[in-house]
């Protein structure tokens, strides 16, 4: 049995052990059957043959990944750290309490010393300095409990270890133990503090954690009476062939890595962060017309209000995503394609995969909200929303992606053949130029970096 067999037998065992009490289905695969529970259909319930809960499948997910970082947003006692630490606890066969004694809870007095390292006060007293690792950054499985409680400012201290894994402790840098990051976070209250864009941008994946469904009390009453949350009960006991080993992981993410891209998934996702990242407002020639231009006036303070494209996608947020994302979104399509048991991922893979690598880092306009005013709370259902209107795009752009694709690989034929194909350059630049031409049919700021891209490619022919 291979990292995949476990991990798919842990998505079963984990609740039905009952140590994990949320249910919902909001991971859907294949043409669903819609029942409608009202009379006017405003009201209704999709049923998938493929279905999986969003917040067990990416703990997984995360839990494996070299270092995976993921953030939970609901209610207190929702499940939030304890999912984590069952996550941590079945992947690394580390004790709930060894998990627990290394997990940063978070307040607004802890300091960079009682967060990641500390001197060695004997020595300090001879005149040395040791510096002294923190639990937090020696086990492998990370759990900031209550996160946004750290003031804004203290949050610093934990970029560089979410993004890279290590942190810096006076003069001295510490690498921490390779391993998954989950943080946890409350809704707001008196007691804590927004989290910074730029801090979630550093976390792959976000979920919303529901309440209990009252309907599935059996599953909490199955726990019993929570003597076992101390790690040794037998709820907790790994089955034998269930324990994962550490050369099981790295073939994991091997098979994970050889998970091909399918190229409709690939021109998808670009498609997608096109329509997001660009801006026809944002500055005048083209390779400025991206929203890390706008950076005195956002779509939501009117930079939208005389523009083309108001009402398309790119007016739906006031900030682009970032290269990091790209990266989450590709590793996670092909996770997801990984669990499934498919050697490529598929743009199905990527729609279920594209709503919880990014609605926890975009900031969403007036007009998305008024599109639909329950966007203000589910930003899932947001993010869903955009996807719908990038694939109807998608599909109308298609042809125009076929053409540009051809020319692209003209190019790197034109670039690879030196003199024998130095007949070929005019050919390629009407071509070129062909393709650009056809760039009037879209409507729809994608055609901003399609363009760009052709233009810088064009001078490589000599």
């Amino acid at each position: 049995m291979g990292l995949r067999e476990k991990v798919r037998e842990l998505y079963s065992l984990i609740p039905e052990r009952g140590l994990y009490v949320c249910p919902e289905q909001n991971i859907k695969f294949g043409n669903p059957r819609v029942v409608d529970i009202n009379n006017n259909g405003s009201e209704s319930i999709s049923l998938h043959d493929e279905s999986y809960n969003a917040t067990l499948l990416f703990s997984l997910f995360n839990g494996i990944r070299r270092r995976g970082a993921m953030v939970y947003f609901g209610p207190p006692g929702a499940g939030k750290t304890s999912l984590a630490e069952l996550v941590g606890h079945f992947i690394y066969g580390q004790t709930i309490q060894e998990i627990q004694n290394a997990t940063i809870y978070g307040h607004p007095e802890h300091t960079e010393s009682s967060i990641v390292a500390r001197l060695h006060t004997g020595k300090l007293i001879q005149g040395t300095e040791e510096v002294i690792p923190r639990e937090f950054l020696k086990s492998k499985v990370k759990i900031i409990d209550e996160v946004n409680r750290l003031l804004p400012g203290k949050l610093s201290i934990l970029y560089q270890l979410v993004d890279r894994g290590y942190v810096n402790y006076l003069s001295e840098r510490i690498v921490a133990e390779e391993g998954p990051i989950f943080a946890t976070a409350n809704a707001p209250d008196s007691g804590n503090y927004p989290l910074p864009i730029p801090f979630l941008d550093r976390f792959d994946l976000a979920v919303v954690v529901n309440e209990l469904n009252p309907f599935f009390l059996d599953a909490l009453m199955a726990k019993g009476d929570g003597n076992a949350r101390d790690g040794y009960g037998k709820l907790f006991d790994i089955p034998t062939n269930l324990k994962v080993s550490e050369k099981e992981i790295e073939d994991g993410r091997t098979e994970i890595s050889k998970v091909a891209l399918d190229t409709d998934a690939f021109y998808f996702i670009v498609n997608f962060i096109a329509e997001l990242n660009y801006c026809n407002e944002a500055g005048v020639d083209l390779e400025h017309k991206t929203k890390a231009f706008a950076l005195n006036k956002k779509p939501s303070q009117g930079l939208c209000a005389n523009c083309h494209y108001k009402g398309q996608v790119c007016s739906f947020t006031d900030n682009d995503l970032s290269p990091r994302t790209y990266s989450a979104i590709i590793a996670h399509s092909r996770t997801m394609a990984w669990f499934r048991g498919k050697d490529k991922a598929s743009i199905e893979d990527v729609e279920q995969i594209l709503p919880y690598t990014i609605w926890h880092k975009l900031h969403p306009t007036r007009y998305a909200f008024d599109k639909n005013s329950i966007f203000e709370n589910d930003r899932i259902a947001f993010v869903r929303d955009l996807i719908g209107e990038v694939k109807k795009n998608y599909t109308s752009f298609k042809k125009g992606f076929k053409k540009y694709d051809n020319v692209l690989e003209r190019i790197a034929e034109y670039a690879t053949g030196g003199a024998k194909v130095a007949r070929d350059k005019p050919d390629i630049l009407v071509e070129i130029d062909s393709v650009l031409a056809e760039l009037k049919k879209i409507d729809s700021v994608v055609k901003f970096p399609m363009a760009i891209t052709l233009a810088q490619l064009s001078r490589t022919i000599k």
